[in-house]
């Protein structure tokens, strides 16, 4: 299924973020740190949210399936979303 491979896509994108934001930054002030760990609880958050998506994807008869891709398609847009500012703000972070 297409939507089965997009969220592993987004799976796999969040997995390497979360594993950037777990890299602690040299001369990191408390600030940055806590901004950094909050960003990083809200991606494995994330991909907690996308990994139960993808379990009612692969689980749903043919008759749930429309209402489900539906509501995964749009948790997937969304995350596509956070993900683009979360690789943003990591970028930032790891500059400075």
């Amino acid at each position: 299924r297409d939507l089965s491979e997009r969220i592993n896509e987004q799976m796999d994108k969040l997995d390497r973020q979360i594993k950037d934001l777990q890299q602690e930054v040299k001369g990191e002030s408390r600030k940055d740190r806590s901004k950094r760990e909050e960003a990083l609880k809200q991606a494995e958050d994330k991909r907690r949210e996308l990994r139960d998506a993808y379990y009612q994807v692969e689980r749903s008869s043919e008759d749930e399936f429309r209402q489900v891709r539906r509501q995964t398609n749009r948790l997937v847009d969304e995350l596509e979303e956070s993900l683009e500012k979360l690789e943003k703000d990591v970028k930032d972070k790891v500059k400075n």
